[in-house]
């Protein structure tokens, strides 16, 4: 005699299900714990050998700034230096808007100005990209962890976060506003003001981070919410757009200008000024990405036949063969060092 086993009712079956969704979501949450862990340990163990790394390019710019701001908070431009031979306003050789300045200034506060102390704060910059980008990537791909590490390993996010300009916070506030923005729109629309938020402290970084406001208005439009959630949205993109109207206008009425049409103005004239050829915006550009995927690249190379890994190789190099007698025959590295100070 077979024994009977009964049938189970629907609502056991989706009890069931549910349970194991739980243990899923359960498990799910902690490896991804651990994961942001281990990159934000990595990340750690990569850049604090060096935190005593002397302050160099345009960190005296940013720190220059800082102690302004710390002396004077509300005049944080209100002084001049000699970074191109002769003496100026900070404003002309400033181009960026002063938030990584304040950020170093309140960081002096309690840290003090050392190259150790400063390098160390910059490293929560660091940190927050590296959990922002993992949290990110889980969104749109099964191998989150893969795709930070790719981050992680890039030479220009590296050799950024050893500095104390403006990429690695303006890629740490950009990351979050997207994140935020993706989980409000989809999920929880009081995320979407602290998106707003993010957007605007990007803006506030460098003003490229403009870019933001039509990506963030393609993914709304891309992706239609309710609408209790696109009268968020609405509300939550004003945000950046309402903190730079009131930066330009703070700006005008003390500098007598707005810095950030200021900043375009300058970055208009520069280009006709210096015309640059098809040629050398290609090389440029090729410089850039070869900085920025090189992770990626290798990976990919790895992972191909023998005969075409040897062509595309010995494609790089004729290639960076080329680009180096380009730069040291266009005058590009041989510009001329100038004594820094401030008044």
């Amino acid at each position: 005699m077979h024994e009977f086993i009964p049938l189970k009712t629907h609502a056991q079956i989706i009890g069931d299900a549910k349970t194991a969704n739980d243990l899923f979501s359960t498990r799910s949450a902690r490896a991804r714990f651990c994961d942001i862990g281990i990159v934000c340990a990595a990340c750690i163990v990569l850049l604090v050998p060096f935190v005593g790394k002397p302050f160099h390019v345009d960190d005296p710019m940013y720190l220059w700034t800082a102690r302004q701001i710390a002396a004077k908070p509300f005049d944080f431009y209100g002084f001049s230096v000699n970074w191109s031979g002769h003496e100026e306003p900070i404003i002309e050789a400033m181009k960026n808007p002063p938030l990584v300045p304040y950020f170093i200034a309140g960081a002096a506060m309690f840290v003090g100005w050392t190259e150790t102390a400063l390098h160390a704060s910059f490293l929560l910059f660091a940190l927050l990209a590296m959990a922002g980008m993992y949290l990110l990537a889980a969104h749109f791909c099964r191998q989150p962890l893969a795709a930070v590490i790719l981050m992680l390993f890039c030479p220009a996010f590296l050799v950024s976060a050893t500095t104390l300009m403006c990429e690695v916070p303006l890629i740490c506030f950009w990351i979050w506003a997207v994140l935020l923005w993706i989980r409000g729109s989809s999920r929880s629309p009081w995320l979407l003001p602290l998106a707003g938020l993010a957007t605007a402290a990007a803006a506030l970084t460098k003003y490229s981070a403009i870019n933001l406001l039509p990506l963030l208005a393609a993914y709304a439009l891309l992706h239609p919410a309710p609408r209790r959630t696109r009268l968020f949205q609405s509300v939550s993109w004003l945000i950046p757009v309402v903190v730079l109207a009131a930066y330009e206008h703070f700006t005008f009425v003390h500098y007598g200008r707005g810095l950030l049409s200021d900043a375009v103005g300058f970055s208009s004239t520069a280009n006709r000024q210096s015309p640059i050829t098809m040629g050398a915006k290609l090389l440029d550009a090729m410089m850039f990405l070869g900085g920025g995927a090189s992770a990626l690249a290798i990976l990919t190379i790895a992972v191909m036949r023998w005969r075409i890994r040897m062509a595309v190789l010995a494609s790089a190099l004729i290639f960076t063969l080329l680009a180096k007698w380009k730069f040291s025959t266009s005058g590009m590295g041989k510009r001329r060092h100038t004594v820094i100070s401030r008044r």
